[in-house]
């Protein structure tokens, strides 16, 4: 009996070949929505920025303000 624990298997033993991981169906639907919901923060983060650059603290960029709203918003959408 060989003693798997240890690493000695035979080498003729048939290995599965590694499998892709399935995609959720609704991978497309999410992004979609994801999409759209950063369409519509992009303005406001734009905004959000040009107000805190005339106050002398410009943060983060307009775009990664908008994908931090979008990847908050997102999965609001899709809880049960």
């Amino acid at each position: 009996m060989t003693d798997m624990s240890l690493g000695l298997a035979p080498t003729h033993a048939a290995r599965r070949p590694a499998r892709r991981p399935a995609r959720r169906r609704g991978a497309l639907e999410y992004h979609a929505y994801h999409a759209l919901v950063l369409g519509a923060a992009l303005p406001v983060a734009t905004i959000a920025f040009a107000a805190d650059a005339l106050r002398g603290r410009p943060g983060p960029s307009p775009l990664r303000r908008a994908q931090r709203q979008a990847w908050a918003i997102t999965p609001m959408i899709f809880a049960p």
